[in-house]
């Protein structure tokens, strides 16, 4: 099971969560496979990351399939990536992440991290 547990009514938005996700998966500074963004209509700070949507936008638009999901969940197949980066343009919650490791890589990163659990999560024996 993917998972990531917060609490909306307490989240203060410090972004301690977005921190060591980019920490756990050596991500750039500017890079995210979670963010933490202020909802003005909730008046709540929201940490998103893929949502695993059952008519997902990303794989619709995957020209090569490396898009797919499998029993609910959005993964990616990295030999299939050509690097386009229409799946990231077709998101419409911007979770998709082009990596800066490059295009030969394709979503490696991104993908790779939604294809397990989070780690914070495995570790609390919460699968």
């Amino acid at each position: 099971m993917l998972g990531f547990e917060y609490h909306l009514d307490t989240c203060i938005g410090c972004g301690a969560c977005q921190v060591a996700c980019q920490d756990a998966h050596q991500l750039l500074s500017h890079e995210y496979f979670r963010k933490v963004t202020f909802v003005e209509k909730l008046h709540k700070y929201v940490s998103m990351s893929c949502n695993h949507c059952q008519e997902a936008a990303c794989v619709k638009k995957c020209e090569t399939g490396a898009m797919y999901i499998k029993e609910g969940v959005v993964l990616h197949k990295d030999s299939l990536c050509i690097g386009c980066g229409e799946c990231q343009m077709a998101c419409p919650y911007q979770a998709r992440l082009l990596h800066s490791k490059g295009f030969q890589n394709g979503l490696r990163g991104l993908l790779s991290a939604l294809s397990r659990p989070c780690q914070q999560w495995h570790s609390a024996g919460k699968e």
